[in-house]
């Protein structure tokens, strides 16, 4: 028998229309996050010679052990989940972002996170994800609410478990203060082969909204930054962007407020006018490359301040005589 006939529970979903982040994030987003077409970059790196390597028999044997013992969990936790047979998929697509929220009770904008996955039409993805949110529902792990008549899953944040995690695993106050800490519950809502996740009942309104094809407001794929930023990109399989301009009015309205003041001038002066920061990896790139990873900043304008110092005209040198022939990285 073939070694690799026993190397995965893994079945990429069918190709159904998947949903985008750049179509449901709102144009405030602050963070965004995203794979729109995950089961096609799985799809292609199956045909990359890495992909090859961990098909062939070297390979299947050395693994064969750690992967039937996984197999054989992932089949036991479909039985345990009454799914026996059901196979996870790779989702169509992916998505995160952050964002401020209108906090309508205080008058004030808070943070506020979305999240999805399209488990595309043909995978068992769906319903095993499905299964599993009613079994830790049965064991009172997840609550429930209503919205529009339709059952929404609720997860709160504020339990005794929680607290023990963040007073553990803090980051002693090394990061700035977002408001993240402040987010009490999370909303889980089920709408056709996708799962939505937000932290405001409101944003979950506007996400369905998107989803369904009614009016869910801008979004920030609509936005100039966006699309320059994901031109920069070159269209990534998956991709991850932080928009200067409104981190900085998030951050504004919180405890990081008079330190931004303060810092904002001389950083413009610096580095200039940077709309956003972003990375992304295509799989199957051209060429012999299996992975090709980009990093961009967005400076619509002319460049200033260090950003001047760079230019594309100067040819790139060769590493000088002192860098070894065998060296990883220059």
């Amino acid at each position: 028998a073939n070694p690799a006939s026993s190397s995965s529970s893994i079945v990429a979903a069918s190709a159904a229309p998947p949903l985008s982040i750049r179509d449901l994030a709102p144009s405030s987003s602050v963070v965004v996050a995203g794979a729109d077409d995950l089961a096609g970059a799985w799809a292609r790196f199956q045909k990359t010679p890495l992909w090859g390597l961990w098909e062939s028999e070297t390979f299947q044997k050395a693994f064969a052990p750690m992967m039937e013992e996984m197999n054989e969990a992932m089949r036991e936790s479909a039985r345990d989940l009454g799914r026996p047979g059901a196979s996870w998929s790779v989702p169509a697509s992916v998505g995160f972002a952050l964002f401020p929220m209108l906090d309508e009770e205080v008058g004030l904008e808070r943070p506020c996170i979305m999240a999805f996955v399209d488990w595309g039409d043909g995978g068992g993805g769906v319903e095993l994800a499905e299964a599993m949110l009613d079994d830790w529902e049965k064991d009172g792990a997840l609550g429930r609410t209503d919205l529009r008549g339709e059952v929404v899953r609720t997860i709160d944040l504020r339990d005794g478990d929680a607290e023990e995690m963040d007073e553990e695993f803090g980051d002693f106050g090394m990061t700035p203060d977002l408001g993240l800490d402040g987010l009490e519950t999370l909303y889980i809502h089920r709408s056709g082969d996708r799962h939505l996740l937000t932290s405001d009942l409101v944003a979950l309104e506007e996400m369905l909204a998107s989803v369904e094809g009614r009016d869910g407001g801008a979004s920030i794929g609509d936005g100039d930054d966006f699309k320059d930023t994901m031109e920069l990109l070159r269209g990534p399989d998956l991709y991850g962007m932080l928009f200067t301009a409104n981190a900085q009015r998030m951050l504004a309205a919180g405890e990081m407020a008079f330190m931004l003041a303060t810092a904002q001038p001389i950083v413009s002066r610096l580095f200039g006018d940077i709309r956003a920061h972003a990375v992304g990896l295509e799989v199957g790139g051209e060429g012999d490359a299996m992975i090709d990873q980009t990093i961009a900043m967005t400076v619509p304008g002319p460049k200033s301040g260090l950003l001047g110092l760079l230019t594309m005209e100067s040819p790139v040198a060769p590493p000088p005589a002192m860098v070894p022939t065998d060296a990883m990285g220059y």
